[in-house]
């Protein structure tokens, strides 16, 4: 019975193409020419109707070639969106591994998608964000990491290209525990980092507009040359913290 399906429809496509065909180069054809044509010979009307014939042709073939490739780049994105799409999703089987060596692999496998694929670059980030939330809330020995959390912290300090079509969104990470980690140019502007354990931390030249840090402990920080436009410090905890040096005109 399927078979008998595809066969008729075929079958129904080439008679459709049939008369598409009779229709350009008869009907058409000579209502494009005028009615003078009716009263012409044979052969002085076939050469009145080729030269219609033959734009009809040349206008075919473009429209034509046009669709092959609008087919040939729907079917590129759509295997490059499947790729993406099972590599993810590869990496998120990774992530649930006994083994921090092969989380990691996930990690770094997002890390590409993320490089490659900036319409999955929020959802990359979030899980991230996420995976350090979970798996940084037990002790941490300060300034030493496991190999997949390294790896989700090397993800976040990955350089990152403007995409205003895709804007990042601020990033989740409260709560996260990172004491004495290098933490150095990491992208953090919007960043929620309530009640983050930072103690140590080097965060020179980071970006943290606007970033959330209620209840933050940052210890022994390292803030240097970072951005903190827009940043409430009142309830951070900055004992013996390095701070960003004032604007000149605020100096004098």
């Amino acid at each position: 019975m399927e078979k008998l399906l595809r066969w008729s429809m075929k079958a129904g496509l080439i008679a459709l193409v049939i008369v598409a065909l009779w229709f350009l180069f008869g009907p058409l054809t000579r209502w494009i020419a005028g009615s003078d044509v009716d009263g012409l010979d044979a052969a002085r009307r076939l050469d009145a109707l080729n030269p219609i014939r033959g734009y009809l042709t040349t206008v075919l073939g473009t429209v034509s070639v046009g669709t092959g490739l609008v087919f040939a780049a729907r079917r590129f994105w759509l295997e490059r969106e499947k790729q993406v799409t099972d590599s993810f999703n590869a990496a998120i089987d990774h992530l649930g591994s006994d083994s921090a060596t092969v989380r990691a692999g996930g990690i770094s496998a997002l890390e590409r998608i993320l490089r490659y694929s900036p319409v999955d670059r929020n959802r990359v980030l979030s899980t991230v964000a996420s995976y350090l939330r979970e798996h940084t809330r037990g002790s941490t020995v300060h300034g030493h990491l496991s190999a997949d959390v390294a790896a989700a912290v090397a993800t976040l300090r990955q350089p990152r290209r403007p995409e205003p079509r895709h804007p990042d969104l601020p990033l989740d990470l409260r709560g996260v525990r990172l004491p004495g980690v290098d933490l150095r140019g990491i992208q953090l502007a919007g960043a929620d980092l309530t009640d983050a354990e930072l103690t140590g931390v080097d965060l020179r030249s980071a970006n943290l507009v606007g970033a959330t840090l209620t209840g933050t402990t940052l210890i022994n920080a390292d803030l240097r040359g970072a951005n903190l436009t827009g940043t409430d410090l009142t309830t951070t905890r900055l004992t013996d913290a390095r701070m960003p040096e004032p604007p000149a005109d605020e100096r004098r």
